[in-house]
């Protein structure tokens, strides 16, 4: 079966039409993921959060408390550091975290 002339044009607009829809839902991800590590940063500023990829491809974000974890602050259950699959996940343990924080910053005077 061969494509007439128009019938090919229509074909490769049709296929670019496509790649243009594909880059631009790759790139809708990437301001979501965004948008995400910049409002954990906003909610969270006692914490360093960045988002990253290990070599076998596997995505996690991570949090880092900006202040050093003393033993009394661990004997509370505060943790230096945070390691999660997804940023709910994060969010969810940052919020425990930063509550354990702020309690033990109000008993410490």
């Amino acid at each position: 079966m061969s494509l007439t002339d128009a019938e090919l044009n229509e074909l490769l607009d049709a296929a670019n039409r496509d790649l243009l829809r594909v880059v631009s839902l790759s790139g809708d991800a990437e301001d979501w993921t965004l948008l995400q590590l910049s409002v954990l940063c906003g909610t969270y500023p006692l914490w360093h959060i960045e988002r990253g990829c290990d070599a076998t491809g596997r995505m996690w974000w991570a949090a880092r408390l900006r202040h050093e974890v003393t033993p009394a602050m661990a004997a509370t259950g505060i943790t230096q550091e945070v390691e999660e699959a997804d940023p709910i996940a994060l969010a969810a343990v940052l919020a425990w975290q930063t509550y354990l924080f702020n309690c033990w910053r109000a008993r410490a005077g």
